[in-house]
């Protein structure tokens, strides 16, 4: 219970949220390490927002067969992913910048769902693992807006000082 609290504390109470970070939530990540390096590269944005833009409210995520707070639910060890759950997410959340972190390893079904989500300016994808498909995510985000892991806090300064 203290650690979702200090979760809750440190990446916000899913209200009035200035930009979210969606973590990947499939069984892919669970391979070879990339859940704890996602996990760890979500912490470091949130952080990185907390620090040098303070006026931001940041809230956390994961994704699996629903979006739900980070704080409040485990990654686990890897479900089937709801691409559904993460369209309605994203259209629920207009104009509110948004960081997946993903391997991007996803069905053709799961491409073809979430394709809609490539016309949506304000997000952009954070790719973990070698093995990371940077062309799936590229067809569901868009060309530009993938970066690499070593480049999250980019990431976060593209995304937050654009306009």
């Amino acid at each position: 219970v203290q650690a979702v609290q200090i979760m809750k504390q440190s990446y916000g109470d899913g209200m009035e949220e200035d930009c979210l970070i969606i973590l990947d939530g499939s069984g892919s990540m669970n391979e070879e390490g990339k859940r704890t390096a996602g996990e760890y590269l979500l912490r470091a944005m949130a952080g990185f927002i907390r620090d040098y833009f303070p006026g931001v409210r940041c809230g956390a995520y994961t994704w699996g067969e629903s979006v739900a707070h980070y704080g409040d639910k485990s990654v686990g060890d890897g479900v089937k992913l709801n691409a559904g759950a993460l369209t309605t997410f994203v259209a629920e959340h207009p104009d509110t910048p948004i960081i997946l972190v993903s391997d991007g390893n996803f069905s053709v079904h799961e491409c073809k769902a979430l394709s809609s989500l490539s016309g949506i300016e304000c997000i952009r994808a954070v790719m973990v693992g070698a093995d990371a498909n940077c062309p799936s995510l590229q067809k569901i985000i868009g060309r530009g807006r993938i970066f690499e892991s070593v480049d999250a806090i980019e990431c976060v300064r593209h995304l937050l000082m654009r306009g």
